[in-house]
């Protein structure tokens, strides 16, 4: 077994830190099971968003560069299965289930170019609110600038990638593979930190399978001539 860990910031407060533990363990002379989670977190305290033409912004040259802070939640591993029936036939697994879960707060704008300084939203003569029917923010940056709206840009990005591979051997140099390849994806409940109902949500999700069969065979053409 075996793993890593990394911890780190930055000078506005921002902390990231993550870990990854697992190894690979033979339950048998046919089985062997590798299994790699890992966890991580970020708290970013000037995540960029997006960002605005507005004339009115006359200290960013006429552009208004949204930021937030952003706390997010991210778990993934990697899971492989090998499982030899014979020499000649074996079966392996891979699959990599990953949610990345990220909530904003504090949305703000840049002050000035080539800075460090923010406006929060809500604060200086500035107003914001959240439109819960559009889904959106509706931001007054204050100062005679006209309103905009804003996609709320918190996530919840879930998927997960599976392979499953048949080989057969049927004669020596010449080999039969079945292959399934399967893969989910699902965004249901931006910013929402709830790992089990994210996962429950990728389960029962929509699908994509896909099915190929391959096939190698070796000629001997020494034995032809």
């Amino acid at each position: 077994m075996d793993g890593d860990y990394y911890f780190g910031g930055d000078d506005l407060g921002s902390i990231y830190y993550n870990f990854q533990l697992g190894g690979s363990w033979r339950a048998s002379e046919a089985l062997r099971l590798t299994f790699y989670p890992g966890y991580e977190v970020n708290s970013e305290k000037a995540q960029y968003v997006t960002s605005y033409d507005d004339a009115a912004a006359t200290s960013t040259y006429g552009t208004r560069y949204i930021f937030g802070e952003l706390d997010q939640r991210t778990f993934f591993a990697t899971i492989r299965l090998d499982y030899t029936f014979t020499p000649t036939m074996s079966l392996q697994l891979f699959a990599q289930p990953f949610i990345s879960i990220g909530s904003y707060s504090n949305l703000k704008e840049l002050e000035r170019e080539k800075t460090m300084d923010y406006r929060v939203y809500g604060t200086k003569g500035s107003t914001i609110q959240f439109d819960e029917t559009n889904g959106e923010y509706v931001v007054n940056p204050g100062g005679g600038a006209n309103p905009f709206a804003m996609e709320n840009p918190d996530f919840n990005f879930k998927s997960l990638r599976l392979n499953l591979i048949y080989r057969w051997e049927f004669l020596p140099g010449s080999t039969l593979f079945l292959v399934w390849s399967h893969d989910r994806t699902n965004f249901d409940d931006p910013g929402e930190f709830q790992m089990g109902k994210s996962f429950s949500n990728l389960i029962n999700s929509e699908a994509n399978n896909i099915f190929m069969v391959k096939m190698t065979y070796w000629f001997n053409a020494a034995a032809l001539l």
